[in-house]
């Protein structure tokens, strides 16, 4: 039988991966709407996937960063 998770589970499992992937300078320098962001992208891989990958959560960190860089929408990109 398949277990369910509660949301609350999702959630540490999404603070998980993001705190195992990424050194906590790199999150310091994320702005709070842009760690929401990252935030809601590695809970859908881990919803759907029912994981998520280190250089996948490295990846959408790295095209936050250059979005702001850039000035570009963040919500565009994601």
């Amino acid at each position: 039988m398949t277990r369910v998770l509660k949301f609350s589970e999702y959630e540490q499992s999404t603070s998980k991966v993001i705190s195992q992937s990424l050194e906590p300078q790199h999150l310091e320098r994320l702005h709070p709407e842009d760690l929401d962001l990252l935030r809601g992208r590695v809970l859908a891989w881990i919803v759907k996937c029912g994981y998520a990958r280190k250089d996948a959560v490295q990846s959408a960190y790295q095209e936050l960063i250059e979005a702001r860089k850039n000035k570009k929408d963040t919500l565009d990109r994601f």
